[in-house]
């Protein structure tokens, strides 16, 4: 009798050792994972309406440790170790709202009710400057923008044609469209006096007082240029008389 007694004592003690070996890391892990603190809150706009979605992160060191939005009701729950961080809320519209945080083993982590209020900076007056391109193409003619040719900021209407393409000047001041001279030099769409000596007057006009380059390589009988290679029409900006 005492034998069978001896025995079961024997066979309990294996079993609860056994017990105790298998199911004991669990229990640690536990233990280790329940240490961790829960940090609830919830958020609001000003009328006191929940902003579901809104951004909750934790951050340490300028670092982003872990985040997650507020559920439909506005509320959050989050779980940390003991530690001291900074918790940061944000939504689009609103200003952010920043609160450091301790966390301490035994003490409540409920942040309670965070307002945040509506942002109020403006964005500045947005303005949107357009500028014409510098070439513009028609059916009869090519038209270039003095002003979007920055090269010749400073030079002369001889400088400005000669960055156009297909036309080129040379040293005496001779113009010509796809490599001939047999072309018609118009200001302001008619014959003007500053070219009755030639193109000099071209070299002594600022490039600044042109407004554009009309490039008309199949010139109508209008002016009057038939077998000409082109005519160039040089538009002068309102405050210039040609």
């Amino acid at each position: 009798m005492k034998q069978k007694i001896l025995a079961l004592k024997t066979y309990l003690l294996i079993t609860c050792a056994g017990f105790l070996i298998i199911y004991s890391p669990k229990i640690s892990a536990q233990s280790v994972e329940s240490g961790d603190i829960l940090i609830e809150g919830y958020v609001e706009d000003p009328d006191g309406n929940p902003i579901p979605g809104a951004t909750i992160s934790v951050i340490r060191d300028d670092e982003l440790l872990t985040g997650t939005a507020a559920s439909a009701d506005g509320s959050f729950v989050l779980e940390l170790p003991e530690g001291d961080y900074q918790l940061r809320i944000t939504y689009i519209s609103y200003d952010a709202f920043e609160q450091e945080i301790e966390l301490r083993a035994g003490r409540s982590a409920n942040i309670g009710t965070i307002t945040l209020q509506e942002a109020t900076h403006q964005l500045g007056e947005v303005v949107v400057e357009s500028q014409t391109a510098d070439v513009e193409m028609r059916f009869d003619r090519r038209i270039y923008r003095a002003d979007a040719d920055i090269e010749v900021m400073g030079g002369t209407a001889l400088d400005l044609l000669d960055n156009i393409p297909s036309l080129e000047t040379d040293i005496e001041g001779n113009i010509s469209l796809r490599g001939s001279e047999n072309v018609r030099v118009l200001i302001n769409g008619r014959s003007s006096s500053l070219l009755s000596g030639g193109t000099d007057a071209l070299a002594a006009l600022p490039a600044e007082s042109i407004d554009r380059v009309e490039v008309i390589p199949n010139p109508s009988a209008r002016y009057q240029a038939e077998g000409d290679a082109g005519v160039i029409n040089i538009i002068l900006k309102q405050n210039r008389v040609a």
